[in-house]
């Protein structure tokens, strides 16, 4: 399976956000270790929000909640604002 992800600066680091439940449907989880490859594509999703509703982003912004509703506030502040 080949999908295309957008790489995000978050802080230091950079991020790449893969989607519950396309880990779910590999058998993986937030911590797991996986190895992965890449290439750079011309454009990168390019215009990939205009078929996102307000349904999807409102599981998403849910999800992104309950995954990181552990997350300690002050460690944020290192992270970036775009996280």
């Amino acid at each position: 399976m080949q999908r295309i992800y957008e790489l995000k600066k978050s802080g230091n680091s950079t991020v790449i956000r893969i989607p519950y439940d396309e880990l779910k449907a590999n058998d993986c989880a937030a911590g797991d270790k996986v190895i992965m490859s890449f290439h750079k594509v011309k454009t990168p999703r390019e215009n990939w929000f205009n078929k996102v509703s307000a349904a999807q982003a409102q599981e998403e912004v849910e999800l992104m909640n309950k995954d990181f509703s552990n997350v300690d506030l002050e460690l944020t502040d290192e992270w970036g604002t775009e996280w």
